[in-house]
């Protein structure tokens, strides 16, 4: 019993089966480890960036005065 205990882990330890998969898997897990670090960060550098392109599109045309 203990033979075939062995055995069986040697298996285990030596197939490769399925290694690429997990290979995938964490360079996926890497990935998405450092969108959700560093997309808060951008996502408020945009916002900020949009609203001062805002602000500039908006301040850029005067209207005549009205009364001329």
């Amino acid at each position: 019993m203990i033979d075939s205990f062995r055995h069986h882990v040697s298996e285990l330890w030596t197939d490769d089966r399925g290694a690429d998969l997990v290979e995938y898997g964490l360079i996926a897990m890497i990935i998405a480890l450092a969108g959700v670090v560093v997309f808060p960060s951008i996502g408020a550098k945009l916002g900020d960036a949009f609203n001062d392109w805002g602000n500039d599109v908006y301040g850029a045309w005067q209207p005549d005065d009205p009364a001329s």
